[in-house]
């Protein structure tokens, strides 16, 4: 080994600030100021009071959305938007010479929302076809004279059950088609 290179290998290199910071720091701890503790001191408290503000909020949360969920339950307990059923129970009806009902009679249906009888917002549109091979078209009302499938859909502007269709399927036999 060379003087050149045995001299490069012994000497020391230079330390930088940050370095030198860093090293005095790990031999010297510096003690706490009194403020710092009491700060330190502070912060601890305060956690431990917002934790405790914390879980009262989210205990009021969660019983403000049962409360508000069984109250919902409980005040539109009666609403509905149905069809009135015939004498037999069904919704459905066959209508026919050789039937039990000769002549189609509109029942209706039923709607309350948010407490209030909606009964004047219902929307009654009749559909026809021969069969099920046929597309449906709206007719005024169902001809017991003629046979096929009439269709009476409900719909009301009511905004609790503006996206429901009632529809009573009435089919029409023994008269000619």
């Amino acid at each position: 080994m060379s003087d050149y290179s045995a001299m490069k290998a012994t000497k020391r290199k230079k330390k930088y600030s940050y370095e030198k910071d860093l090293e005095f720091a790990a031999k010297h701890p510096r003690k706490k100021y009194s403020y710092e503790k009491d700060l330190e001191r502070a912060a601890k408290a305060g956690m431990k009071k917002s934790g405790l503000a914390v879980a009262v909020v989210v205990i009021f949360l969660i019983l403000g959305v049962v409360g508000g969920f069984f109250g919902i339950k409980y005040a539109f307990r009666n609403d509905t938007f149905s069809m009135i059923s015939y004498e037999n129970g069904l919704d459905d009806i066959t209508v026919g010479a050789n039937e039990d009902v000769k002549e189609y009679v509109e029942l209706g249906a039923t709607c309350i929302s948010f407490g209030k009888d909606c009964k004047d917002e219902i929307i009654v549109k009749y559909y026809y076809r021969a069969d099920l091979s046929e597309d449906k078209v709206e007719v005024s009302e169902v001809d017991e004279t003629k046979a096929g499938m009439y269709y009476a859909v409900y719909t009301t502007t009511a905004t609790r059950y503006k996206t429901i269709e009632l529809i009573r399927n009435i089919t029409v036999t023994g008269a000619e088609s």
